[in-house]
């Protein structure tokens, strides 16, 4: 794919809200997201560690801190 293509891809995503931008480069899916915050919200406290997320989440440190 090119990166003109991706680029419009990108854009496309992120202004029909399927799409929530982590940095220049990364994006992730506006449900997903939506999903993980519900599970943090119903299985922490409102401050949490990381190692708690990761337990709540199902992830490793790799994708739930991942730049």
């Amino acid at each position: 794919m090119s990166d003109d293509l991706m680029k419009e891809l990108r854009q496309y995503l992120l202004e029909n809200g399927k799409a929530v931008p982590m940095d220049d480069k990364h994006i992730w899916d506006q449900e997903a997201v939506s999903e993980a915050k519900r599970k943090l919200r119903d299985g922490t406290n409102e401050v949490f560690t990381l190692q708690e997320a990761k337990e709540v989440l199902g992830v490793t440190r790799k994708y739930l801190v991942p730049f």
